[in-house]
C-alpha cells in the first residue's frame, strides 16, 4: 500500500512518546496529570466540543440505571460531513463539491497509511529499544 500524495510515511515521523512513569516530576506523569485536571473541570462548551470531536464509533451511554450503545460517525465520515456543511454554506457547484470530497478522501487515505506505517515503526523501535 503506497500513499497517493505523500512520498512516504517517513515525511512526518512523530517523536516517540515519553516513557511511562509514576514519578511526579516525569514528563509522562505531568502530561497525564494535566489532562486529568482539565477533564475534572470542563465547562459546558468544552464538553460540547469534546462530544463533537469524539469519533469513537460505538459509545456506551448511561442514563440512570439504563445503558445503551450509541453508534456514531467515524473519523473519516466526520471530515466528509464537515466538507458537506462547507459545500452547502458556500453554495459550491457539483464539480467543486466532488473535487472537495476527492481531496478529503485522498488525504484520509494518506493519513491512514501514515498512521499505520508509523505505528508499525514505533512498535519495532520500542521492541528494539527494550531488549
Amino acid at each position: 500500500m503506497s500513499p497517493l500524495l505523500l512520498e512516504s510515511a517517513s515525511e512526518f515521523l512523530p517523536e516517540p512518546p515519553p516513557p511511562y512513569s509514576t514519578d511526579r516530576a516525569s514528563v509522562f506523569y505531568r502530561a497525564v496529570k494535566e489532562v486529568f485536571n482539565i477533564q475534572q473541570n470542563l465547562t459546558e462548551r468544552q464538553r460540547e466540543t469534546a462530544r463533537f470531536w469524539d469519533d469513537n464509533s460505538f459509545v456506551i451511554e448511561h442514563a440512570g440505571h439504563m445503558m445503551f450503545g450509541n453508534k456514531k460517525i467515524t473519523p473519516g465520515g466526520h471530515w466528509m460531513g464537515i466538507a458537506s456543511i462547507a459545500a452547502k454554506q458556500s453554495n459550491n457547484d457539483e464539480v467543486k463539491t466532488a473535487l472537495t470530497y476527492a481531496l478529503i478522501a485522498t488525504a484520509l487515505y494518506d493519513a491512514i497509511h501514515f498512521v499505520l506505517a508509523n505505528q508499525i515503526q514505533m512498535v519495532i523501535r520500542t521492541a528494539y529499544n527494550s531488549n
